[in-house]
């Protein structure tokens, strides 16, 4: 089974850029992964971690 990356950005060319490679970008290599706008969809263990992490870090700076 292919994993499935949360989409994060379209380049110009139309490529997806998936949200655990936004610091680092790269297009999603869609003969080996997959990609999905749902995060229950998502299965890729980076994209899901760095959810973890943004999620925490609005909740610290909205009641820091």
């Amino acid at each position: 089974m292919k994993v499935c990356h949360y989409a994060a950005l379209v380049n110009r060319k139309g490529d997806v850029i998936p949200f655990c490679a936004v610091e680092k970008l790269r297009k999603v290599n869609l003969s080996k992964e997959g990609w999905s706008l749902s995060w229950e969809r998502t299965t890729c263990k980076k994209c899901l971690a760095l959810k973890g992490a943004v999620i925490k870090d609005v909740e610290v700076k909205a009641h820091g």
